[in-house]
């Protein structure tokens, strides 16, 4: 899959660019997200056995 998000606030609008595959069946699946700009420029998400782990997130403070 791909998507691309516009996010807007603030008088700016930042470009949210979402890719990778998610299997519904299995639950499981790996997004990229870029977010130039951002908090984070880049993370990638695994969704596996009900859990998310997300790389790519260091530095960010909490409710950030």
């Amino acid at each position: 899959m791909r998507q691309e998000v516009a996010l807007e606030g603030e008088g700016q609008v930042h470009r949210l660019t979402i890719t990778g595959g998610f299997d519904f069946a299995a639950d499981n699946g790996h997004l990229a997200v870029d977010l130039p700009g951002g908090a984070i420029d880049h993370s990638d998400q695994i969704f596996a056995h009900g859990k998310i782990y997300i790389r790519g997130a260091r530095g960010i403070g909490e409710g950030a």
